[in-house]
């Protein structure tokens, strides 16, 4: 089997399924991605885009709004409860871990914004090949 991971923003509350942007979720997998995950937290924290040719050729909000934000790839094999708390403060809810605590891969999944559409709306906006429709 192995572990899969999920792209987990701990300061807005969202996350990319590495599934839903066409890649594996395993940490190689992703590691040798040309776009995909790779790609979209490339754009996501990108800092000056639109100063310099080789930018993504778009004034899509998506574009940067990651920089300097906490952001960590979540196994689903992490600690129960690691992060959890810090995932459920940005998104303005309670975190109660109960008995049996989440990882935070389960619980993001669970409550997260999956920002995976709006991804490829942004690439599709901007002329780029993401690999996945904005449909999906």
């Amino acid at each position: 089997m192995g572990q899969y991971y999920l792209l987990v923003n701990l300061t807005n509350g969202e996350v990319v399924n590495p599934h839903d942007v066409g890649d594996g979720a395993k940490l190689m997998e992703l590691a040798y991605s040309t776009r995909g995950v790779m790609t979209a937290l490339a754009v996501l924290l990108a800092s000056g885009n639109g100063r310099g040719s080789g930018d993504i050729d778009t004034i899509d909000p998506l574009v940067g709004s990651w920089a300097g934000h906490r952001v960590i790839l979540a196994g689903d094999y992490d600690d129960p409860g690691l992060h959890c708390e810090a995932f459920a403060a940005s998104l303005g809810v309670e975190y109660e871990p109960g008995e049996t605590p989440p990882t935070l891969y389960s619980f993001a999944r669970m409550k997260g914004k999956n920002i995976a559409s709006r991804l490829a709306s942004c690439f599709s906006s901007a002329g780029e090949d993401f690999g996945v429709s904005p449909e999906r």
